[in-house]
């Protein structure tokens, strides 16, 4: 009976994270998405998300870390994630993902569209959003690994 409902949770929990792997990936139509980072000193910077996810920001004129907040409809689903920026990110590419929400959650301790809402930037560690990484990657590479998805 333990075996049978275990198998049940796991084969639920493959499955959800299968669905915010692909509602992470972009892609499909959008209306309305924009994204809005902060940073500690309260400055913002807007864009708007392309139909493709992607966007382009300059952020380096804010302070370090930077919240990235997104949010809009996609494939007829109101959508809101976080995602944080480090200096060493400035230059790059950085993403917003169902995914990116679910470690900032964790690596706060808060629900991530509260902690935006009313952000304590002392809790943004860059070891504890990498921590958070990689307890992600290993919970979820069972998954990967079964639908040949390489790192």
């Amino acid at each position: 009976m333990i075996r049978q409902h275990s198998l049940r949770l796991w084969l639920l929990l493959c499955t959800m994270a299968a669905a915010l792997i692909i509602s992470g990936c972009g892609g499909g139509s959008s209306s309305g998405s924009a994204t809005t980072p902060t940073d500690a000193s309260g400055e913002t910077l807007t864009t708007t998300i392309e139909t493709d996810g992607s966007f382009e920001l300059d952020l380096s004129d804010l302070d370090t870390p930077v919240l990235l907040y997104a949010s809009g409809i996609a494939g007829g689903n109101a959508y809101q994630m976080l995602s944080v920026a480090f200096a060493d990110d400035l230059n790059g590419t950085a993403n917003i993902t169902p995914l990116t929400d679910l470690i900032v959650g964790n690596a706060v301790g808060r629900n991530p569209q509260e902690f935006f809402n009313n952000p304590d930037f002392d809790l943004i560690q860059q070891t504890a959003i990498e921590t958070q990484e990689e307890a992600l990657k290993t919970r979820l590479k069972p998954l990967l690994d079964a639908l040949g998805v390489e790192e």
